[in-house]
């Protein structure tokens, strides 16, 4: 009767195991139901994560994923997770083995047989899962790190303290300057040689930059076509309203402004558009017999990286004597 029945379970663990049956077998020869034992399994200490859904040990493979994650700030835990899988991958196939060997031992053949090749057996799909899953866990792990590496990076280089009062400063290539005046002759400016003049109806003057992405546009006028309540910040907010009315301006309240000589009034303005802002910085000074509005337009980052240059430009405004 003994071995009768141990021939039962002979069958019901090839069941269960199917595919590879021989090697298990060899592996829990000798081997007691209700004591754990170790014994070296390949499969499972390359591919712990893989294997134990192959094997539809899905508790394991939960718990492996969970190790593999704490492996990141554990020392070597990593290694210790694969080894230790690989040790007790057997003995842990072997106690599920014989739980469901107990369970069907209470049907007839055929009814335990459909249940132990569902209970063990292989997965191909849940090996395929896995292996998603993996990737995309991977991917969003890697695309959270990298969306904080450029969140970090823009936060350190757009944030300005705001108890400092110094120019924010960036190593920038000197580049050769030259002279450019507005269409009128009044003004002139002394500007990188990077920068290129455009004539256009309005403003006075219009100069771009593909090396760093700056616009610089400058309006003057005249000082005795206006009353004696008009001041340079007038100038500044009538500036920022004539733009507002196609690029919606709001003013920049967080971000410490460049030092200027006490002549200069300056306003910062951004506009936001589909996600992407862009900065107004509109300075005024009056220079000889005008007003001179000078404007740079360009993105934060660029007009912290650039700020020593663009100050240099806006003082570098002269009366032109030669007309």
């Amino acid at each position: 009767m003994e071995n009768q029945q141990r021939t039962w379970e002979d069958w019901a663990a090839e069941m269960f195991v199917g595919n590879n049956y021989y090697y298990y077998k060899k592996k829990w020869e000798n081997q007691s139901p209700n004591g754990s034992f170790s014994s070296w399994n390949w499969a499972a200490f390359l591919f712990p994560y893989y294997w134990l859904a192959y094997r539809k040990m899905y508790l394991y493979a939960f718990l492996s994923v969970i190790a593999s994650f704490a492996s990141t700030i554990i020392p070597f835990g990593g290694i210790i997770t694969h080894v230790v899988t690989g040790v007790y991958a057997n003995y842990w196939y072997y106690s599920k083995c014989n739980t469901a060997i107990k369970t069907a031992s209470q049907y007839r053949n055929e009814d335990a047989a459909v249940y132990l090749k569902k209970q063990g057996g292989t997965s191909g799909l849940s090996l395929f899962l896995s292996i998603v899953i993996n990737i995309l866990l991977a991917s969003a792990i890697f695309a959270g790190l990298y969306t904080f590496y450029l969140y970090t990076e823009r936060t350190t280089s757009s944030s300005v303290e705001l108890t400092s009062p110094s120019l924010h400063t960036t190593d920038v290539p000197e580049a050769a300057t030259y002279e450019v005046t507005t269409k009128d002759g009044h003004i002139t400016y002394t500007v990188p040689e990077y920068y290129v003049q455009t004539e256009y109806e309005n403003p006075d003057l219009f100069l771009s930059s593909d090396y760093n992405d700056l616009t610089l546009l400058s309006y003057d006028y005249r000082q005795e076509d206006f009353d004696d309540t008009v001041d340079e910040l007038f100038f500044i907010e009538e500036t920022a309203r004539q733009y507002s009315e196609e690029y919606m301006l709001e003013p920049v309240t967080d971000t410490v402004l460049p030092v200027l000589d006490s002549n200069t009034s300056q306003a910062l303005f951004s506009n936001a558009d589909e996600g992407v802002v862009t900065y107004y910085y509109i300075t005024c000074k009056k220079i000889d017999k005008y007003y001179v509005i000078t404007l740079f337009v360009s993105s934060p980052d660029n007009w912290l990286k650039y700020q020593k240059e663009i100050v240099e430009i806006i003082s570098s405004a002269t009366s032109n004597k030669t007309i």
